[in-house]
């Protein structure tokens, strides 16, 4: 059900969807419950703790 879409920075990857912190923000706007970080580099137990401590479901690999 994504019906919106949010920016979350600049074209350059490290200043958008590698931006754990402006992915969080925008998690926190949008009011969703979970997030799908895609497949590599914030697929992983250090990102999925912020999620998750965000009181998002993360989806993709647990935490733990």
């Amino acid at each position: 059900m994504a019906g919106e879409s949010y920016a979350i920075g600049p074209a350059s990857a490290r200043e958008s969807y590698l931006n754990q912190d402006a992915l969080l923000e925008v998690l926190a706007q949008s009011g969703a419950d979970a997030l799908h970080p895609g497949y590599g580099f914030l697929s992983n137990a250090a990102f999925a703790q912020k999620v998750t401590d965000a009181g998002a479901r993360f989806i993709g690999p647990s935490p733990r």
